[in-house]
């Protein structure tokens, strides 16, 4: 990947680091040590993919592993494209045949945006921006039908209509209203006095209010702010029922979860796990009610709880708490910080939750017995990082902590992995996973066979590179060590030197965590960058230090001033031009040493990104559009940057082309991989 590319791929993705650690220096392994951290993995993997009949209220920490030597469809190899195959005889995308570059692929159906009950209660869906599944409840068994839209939309919520016909996906802002039919997805011709099943209420900024379908209930909730001492925030969340006239029914008596400083963004480093001048910046955030939904017969109530002020979009730290609603005693919990919820929906008896967590699973929830009725998992989470493998065979898709290997001939799940971060090998068919307990899986690609484990870490593991020749496996990890191994022996050779930095000039030092590591070709180094926008350069024989480059911090931040100081957030490296880059800034990769500022390309046309992957002949350059462009793919001619083409993608995802230059890919929404090829 060209520094470019990488460079602005990194400006518009933002990197969440979530780390924590211990203070204590770790003892130098003994031989005993280095041997009991290294285990053979056994050959045949036992545990398949399965989809789980009942889902949690807590995620459990399950290893979902499938690895077969024929690829096998899986419940979530249902949308559309997947699994069938694409041309077989595709050429390399080049100058003289881009006009025939076709889109044949769609690999997912997206994240779960919005769920509903049929009025009738036989059937309920779970809808993306892309379409829906629908399930017929009395047939759980059989795999959902999947409806496409003609076009992606957003959308905050959708509604059926009490006659069970027409479907309105509300607008996220003021945005258009969209109606479809149902089941067919197509836009109806009029809905003039169409009655909707929903429950009166409003909301704004910090207060919701729900009516109960008789009337006789209402819900209030508000979020008052000051300071408040005992939780360290300012923010409290008041939730309140009230009768018709507007009289104090009771208070809710259950204790609400707050958002931490560390749930949010986790440690800055190992010894040192926060710091700002001002308090502000590291108060407790107040979880409040996003959507409130009464049964229909009245009798519970059910609350959607997220960090207030995030948005309708944010749903990383979500939960359904549902109460008596004659009483305000809480009665059940769906969902929680490990595994969030982002929409939920009665059934018309009242007895059941309908619920769509953000990993693209959801749920069919017992009230009376608090336990999962049935459960499934048809959509997609979020994509967090996408990579070929060298020979352009297979495409690894990272979503949170599970890790995709797909065959790019046709999309079919091969494998997949429990895994924090992995690393692919260039010289030979490998991978390497690691997990959040700090271990290390070594697996053929090919066949998914386990080659080794290697307990590496004390902690989670945080990076992981292969060296060129692939002979080496360098490990990071929350315990702040970094680790040199040996591919062929699993063994341990040497820790790399520690990194210490007072980043704030308080005569606090702390040593640093590293979140991505490099082997620079060539040259015996291997580069990382971690905490507080620090990059070290080391000997890979030895593990010494070679050179650090500790970054300032920033006076602004997103182009305000800011009260906490940040620090840069963006790494690449250039090794065509020997240079790395810390934000914009860029220096010489051997010695470490300023060597000016990135400069992008003078004359780029309006609405098009100035980098992106480049066409095998160096005479393309793909690039994500925006403004007149938004929602569009870019063609560039790479040498006079003139605009040769564009093509239209939902939401105007990212491009990805694979190694041998026959396939181009692009992330929709998100969470979607779309497909595009010379068409013959």
């Amino acid at each position: 990947m060209n520094t470019a590319f990488r460079f602005i791929y990194l400006l518009l993705v933002t990197a969440l680091l979530t780390a924590s650690c211990t203070s204590q220096t770790p003892a130098t392994p003994t031989l005993i040590d280095i041997e009991n951290a290294v285990e053979v993995l056994p050959t045949e993997i036992k545990d398949p993919i399965t989809v789980p009949s009942e889902t949690p209220t807590e995620v459990q920490k399950e290893v979902l592993v499938i690895s077969t030597n024929t690829p096998v469809p899986t419940s979530t190899d249902l949308p559309a494209i997947i699994g069938t195959p694409l041309p077989e005889k595709s050429d390399v995308i080049t100058a003289s045949n881009y006009a025939s570059l076709k889109k044949v692929g769609q690999w997912g159906r997206g994240s779960i945006e919005g769920v509903a009950f049929s009025p009738d209660g036989k059937s309920f869906i779970a809808a993306s921006g892309l379409g829906w599944s629908i399930y017929n409840r009395d047939n759980l068994e059989q795999p959902p039908q999947w409806v496409g839209f003609n076009e992606p939309i957003l959308f905050s919520g959708i509604k059926f209509s009490m006659d069970g016909k027409i479907v309105r996906l509300d607008p996220i802002h003021d945005e258009k209203v969209w109606l479809k039919r149902f089941p067919s997805g197509e836009t109806p011709d009029s809905v003039s006095g169409t009655i909707w099943r929903e429950q009166k209420g409003t909301s704004d900024y910090s207060a919701l209010t729900v009516q109960s379908p008789d009337g006789i209930k209402v819900f209030k909730s508000r979020v008052e702010f000051g300071y408040f001492e005992d939780i360290f925030s300012e923010e409290k969340t008041i939730r309140e029922m009230f009768d018709a006239n507007n009289n104090l029914l009771y208070s809710f008596r259950d204790d609400i979860p707050y958002v931490t400083y560390s749930d949010r963004n986790g440690p800055e480093g190992c010894d040192l796990s926060v710091f700002s001048p001002c308090g502000n910046a590291l108060m407790s955030l107040a979880t409040a009610p996003v959507k409130v939904l009464f049964s229909d017969d009245g009798k519970t109530l059910s609350i959607l709880y997220s960090i207030h002020g995030y948005g309708w979009g944010s749903r990383e730290f979500s939960y359904i708490r549902i109460y008596d609603s004659a009483n305000g005693d809480l009665i059940g919990a769906v969902g929680g910080f490990t595994k969030p919820v982002q929409d939920f929906d009665y059934a018309p008896d009242g007895k059941y939750l309908l619920v769509g967590f953000v990993d693209g699973s959801l749920s069919l929830w017992d009230i009376s017995n608090n336990s999962s009725a049935f459960g499934a998992r048809h959509m997609n989470s979020p994509i967090n990082r996408i990579e070929y493998s060298p020979d352009s065979k297979y495409l690894f898709i990272q979503r949170g902590d599970e890790l995709e290997v797909r065959l790019t001939e046709n999309g079919s799940l091969v494998s997949r992995y429990n895994a924090a971060q992995f690393a692919i090998s260039s010289f030979r068919s490998v991978l390497a996973l690691g997990d959040d307990e700090g271990n290390i899986q070594i697996r053929d690609i090919d066949s998914g066979k386990g080659i080794r484990s290697i307990k590496a870490h004390e902690d989670m593991i945080y990076s992981l590179a292969f060296s060129e020749d692939g002979l080496y496996l360098a490990s990071s990890g929350r315990d702040c060590n970094i680790k040199l191994w040996d591919m062929e022996t699993g063994k341990l050779l040497h820790y790399f030197e520690e990194t210490v930095v007072d980043a704030y000039d308080i005569e606090a030092p702390s040593r640093i965590f590293s979140t991505y590591l490099e082997f620079v070709p060539k040259k015996n180094m291997l580069i990382g960058f971690g905490s507080w926008g620090t990059v070290v350069n080391w000997n890979v024989n030895s593990g010494a230090t070679n050179y650090l480059i500790q970054s300032n911090a920033l006076t602004y931040y997103n182009g305000m001033m800011t009260l906490k100081p940040h620090f840069p957030e963006y790494f690449s490296v250039d090794e065509t031009n020997n240079k790395f880059y810390i934000n914009e800034v860029g220096f010489d990769l051997s010695t470490g040493s300023e060597s000016g500022t990135y400069q992008p390309p003078s004359n780029p046309p309006n609405g098009c990104a100035p980098v992106g992957p480049q066409s095998l002949d160096k005479q393309l350059l793909f690039t994500i559009g925006y403004d007149a462009h938004l929602g569009q793919i870019c063609i560039l001619n790479a040498l006079t940057m003139e605009l040769l083409s564009t093509f239209d993608t939902p939401w105007g995802g990212w491009p990805y082309l694979s190694p041998d230059g026959k396939q181009l890919i692009v992330t929709a929404g998100g969470s979607t991989v779309y497909v595009y090829q010379i068409a013959r």
